[in-house]
């Protein structure tokens, strides 16, 4: 009597053969146990790593695109899971500058204080120090604000150290600084583990709006307000994907596919563009553009294993 061969589609972890219909069962039980639709965080990765754990570098594919109906992804090239940040840092100089207009003779200082005495003393009759005069321009060379009088310090000598500018308004690195851009979470499918030759769909978790905050830097009020509007997806094999959408778990922000079984890292960093006011110090509310900044880069390990077919002939 003939028998005909089975055909099993089992998941093939490395360093461990599926050799027995037991074992085989098994697997296939675990195969039909695989569905979408499903929401994985990084809390369920699978601790138990195969024997060739640890983040590789495989070869990647040629090509990424999203899901069905779902949004497109653009692949950037191969190389290292590492590299540098896809935007440049933001900026240490706001393009706001104090100027030196030197001194008025209208004004006197007292006690610190600049005091108009053009109406009480005929001009440059006084004999007090006069102030300096320092003016706020723009990036655009344009005035900000009224000049502002400046007088010396006193020292404990009695004597009288050079007027120093006020204080330069803040920059796009220190708006940048005081505004906690949050660290992106990681969701996938399918859960838990990923499948060679199975697209894995990627999104994030809790990026969706923008961020608002409020400092002070060296006596200006600022208040930054920063929204996302790229999404940089590194996959550990070499490969990488940028996005415009957080996504979700049925519309994924990216989608790949991986070649080989292994343990890799991913690596997600998230865009953002936005501005920031500042105002204070006899200055008024100003504003300035931040251009795109990185917020922090977030890793977290992505188990794949293999999917191949077993040719199973029944003893009986």
């Amino acid at each position: 009597m003939k028998h005909r061969a089975r055909l099993l589609i089992v998941i093939a972890f490395a360093g461990v053969a599926c050799m027995s219909t037991a074992a085989a069962a098994e697997t296939s039980r675990q195969v039909g146990a695989v569905r979408f639709g499903t929401t994985a965080t990084t809390t369920d990765v699978v601790t138990t790593s195969p024997a060739n754990s640890g983040s590789l570098n495989g070869t990647g594919v040629s090509s990424i695109s999203g899901a069905p109906g779902g949004p497109s992804s653009t692949l950037t090239g191969s190389g290292s899971l590492a590299g540098p940040s896809p935007d440049p840092d933001p900026s240490n100089d706001s393009g706001y500058i104090w100027k030196d207009l030197g001194q008025d003779g209208n004004y006197e200082c007292s006690n610190g204080v600049a005091v108009n005495v053009s109406t009480t003393y005929p001009l440059g009759s006084s004999t007090a120090v006069s102030p300096a005069v320092w003016q706020l321009y723009d990036p655009t060379g344009k005035a900000v604000g009224s000049p502002q009088y400046v007088c010396p310090a006193t020292g404990g000598d009695g004597g009288s150290a050079t007027p120093t500018a006020p204080p330069l308004p803040p920059s796009p690195a220190e708006a940048v600084a005081e505004t906690p851009l949050p660290r992106p979470t990681f969701d996938w499918n399918p859960n838990g583990l990923g499948l060679t030759g199975l697209a894995s769909w990627f999104w994030v978790g809790n990026i969706s709006g923008p961020v608002t905050a409020v400092s002070s830097v060296r006596g200006y009020t600022v208040v930054t307000t920063a929204h996302p509007v790229a999404y940089h997806w590194y996959f550990g094999d070499g490969s990488s994907a940028e996005a415009n959408s957080p996504g979700s778990a049925l519309d994924p922000s990216v989608t790949h596919i991986y070649q080989a079984k292994g343990v890799y890292t991913l690596e997600l960093i998230v865009a953002w563009q936005g501005e920031y006011t500042f105002s204070g110090d006899g200055v008024p509310l100003q504003t300035v553009q931040l251009g795109t900044v990185d917020g922090p880069t977030a890793t977290t390990p992505y188990a794949v294993q293999e999917i191949r077919s077993v040719l199973v002939t029944p003893t009986s």
